[in-house]
């Protein structure tokens, strides 16, 4: 079966044991992520994802109303995560973002920080790194796209199911 079949009936793909197994490989492999973060002695933090303004220069966003005003969707943890390390030192995030580049490509999807002045209480200049886990799946499973490792993923032409 194609992929745009796959994502179309989504639901019903879900159901098939290879399709299911992409999962429950996923799974695995955050529960793998979160223990060895653990064990290292970072705290698990939860960043916002509705912020006032956007949060990096020149990127494209997705705009939203909330409550009467604009807000927008996080599209990094980035300054949020570097506050984290003011307080805990090593700390370490598994959670949504959402990125608006019109992108076509196998590799992206749309659903993967309202700057603080944070550096002046000591917060460091860099917050880590990121990457895209179901990227990781697809290139673990070799998968045609990242979409395949998405539940119900989103991008430039898909918003169902």
């Amino acid at each position: 079966m194609n992929l745009e079949t796959l994502l179309n009936l989504r639901t019903l793909a879900l159901r098939n044991d290879k399709v299911q197994a992409i999962f429950e490989v996923y799974s695995e492999m955050l529960l793998a992520y979160d223990t060895a973060m653990r064990a290292d002695d970072f705290v698990e933090i939860k960043t916002p994802k509705i912020l006032a303004s956007a949060t990096e220069g020149g990127a494209n966003v997705f705009k939203i109303k909330y409550f009467g005003g604009d807000a927008f969707l996080a599209q990094s943890p980035q300054f949020y995560k570097q506050a984290g390390m003011s307080v805990f030192e090593r700390v370490f995030e598994v959670g949504a973002v959402f990125r608006a580049e019109p992108s076509y490509t196998t590799r992206h999807v749309s659903e993967y920080t309202n700057y603080i002045d944070i550096f002046r209480y000591g917060a460091p200049p860099h917050g880590g790194w990121g990457l895209g886990s179901e990227r990781i799946v697809q290139k673990i499973l070799g998968l045609q796209s990242t979409k395949e490792a998405v539940l119900y993923p989103r991008d430039v032409k898909r918003l169902t199911p």
